[in-house]
């Protein structure tokens, strides 16, 4: 079985009649409570939702949408083009069932949807980046269902919050043959990738469903990021910024100073992303001390390592892994100013590349297990009464 380099997301789950994007929910509370952490991240109390209308785009399993569903909106309608996860959706809502809110599933996909109703909230999560050449227009038509003073919830992605996912898809590819089956890859890598994930806290993804969504599968050839920047500006017309996850904005102005054409709250949080842009690269550290020069040489770095892992995906032509190895190497220096842990986790990937050029072993990269990145930000935001 040979898998696309030119599928969204959806088609490849439709093509493999799967929804790889389970959780480990047998803790529900716990579940629940990281969930409530998030939408307090992004302003939205518990009470918020309540007796509100809600549209979902892309809710996979439904894992996440249980917790929303908790708090009794009066109706909810969940849109995804996968019948496997909109399956899955209806088995988990039959069970958790509030015994109040309206609930509905639309098999369709974002651009085909259509409808007439407004919400009051709607959410689309991990769909929107990379599945498309135009991610801008997808956000816009999940945009249009909010009605004014509503609330809009998507997340983002860049090659700098993205690069220790990026460097898993490759170390996978490394790790496997190209002619294997599906099966076989999986149990290939699975002792690696089961390690990264134990490395986390706070992670619930079952490891198999984390390879078949981030590893086995290709991203299309043309997909794009979709950057915090690139979010913020595609929706300034009729949208506000809120607040994020991680809860990167700060506002020290005069509340009684922010008004008519001094609210910026679009602009400010460009500002503030673009100056925090390298603590994306590394959950574990956060710093201040780093140039503008060093900040656009790490996002040019990352955007290299991007672009040529899904080069070498297609064809694995060495030249790209002999870049990516440069690129790396380059990166590692510059981070060691601020995180030494970043720089041996980057220096310890290179590593197994070495031993992949020199048909060496694949070595244990401990340092490696520990690096994940910001990989999603999530963003809120409010529709303004009127256009600007």
């Amino acid at each position: 079985m040979t898998d696309s380099v030119s599928e969204r997301s959806v088609d490849f789950y439709i093509k493999h009649n799967i929804s790889p994007v389970s959780k480990d929910i047998s803790d529900v509370e716990v579940h629940f409570q990281k969930r409530e952490s998030l939408f307090r991240h992004l302003g939205i109390i518990p009470n918020f939702l309540k007796n509100k209308t809600v549209l979902e785009f892309g809710p996979g399993g439904g894992h996440n949408s249980i917790y929303t569903l908790s708090l009794l909106p009066a109706r909810y309608v969940l849109v995804d083009g996968n019948p496997t996860g909109l399956e899955s959706v209806g088995k988990l809502f039959a069970q958790y069932d509030n015994g109040t809110t309206q609930f509905e599933l639309v098999e369709s996909f974002i651009e085909q949807f259509s409808t007439s109703e407004r919400f009051d909230f709607v959410i689309c999560e991990n769909v929107i980046p990379l599945q498309q050449n135009d991610p801008r227009n997808v956000l816009q038509c999940v945009a249009e269902f909010v009605k004014p003073g509503g609330v809009l919830v998507v997340t983002c992605m860049d090659p700098v919050s993205f690069l220790a996912d990026v460097l898993g898809q490759l170390a996978g590819e490394l790790l496997v043959g190209p002619s294997m089956t599906v099966e076989e890859k999986l149990d290939v890598m699975r002792p690696f990738f089961q390690k990264n994930l134990d490395a986390l806290p706070g992670a619930n993804t079952l490891v198999d469903d984390f390879m078949m969504d981030s590893v086995i599968q290709h991203y299309p050839k043309e997909g794009k990021m979709q950057s915090v920047s690139d979010t913020i500006d595609a929706l300034a017309g009729d949208f506000e910024v809120y607040a994020s996850s991680p809860n990167f904005m700060v506002d020290w102005r005069w509340y009684k100073s922010i008004h008519g054409g001094q609210t910026q709250y679009n602009q400010r949080a460009i500002e503030q992303y673009e100056s925090n842009i390298h603590n994306m690269l590394d959950y574990r550290c956060i710093s201040t001390a780093v140039t503008e020069e060093q900040s656009a040489e790490i996002r040019y770095l990352c955007d290299n390592v991007f672009e040529a892992t899904k080069k070498f995906r297609i064809d694995r032509d060495l030249k790209y892994l002999e870049a990516i190895r440069a690129d790396l190497s380059q990166l590692a220096e510059i981070v060691s100013s601020y995180s030494q842990k970043t720089a041996d986790s980057l220096t310890d990937f290179i590593c197994g590349v070495d031993a992949f050029l020199e048909s060496k072993p694949w070595p244990e990269l401990n340092s490696f297990a520990a690096f994940f990145g910001r990989g999603t930000q999530y963003l809120s935001f409010i529709r303004k009464h009127s256009a600007a």
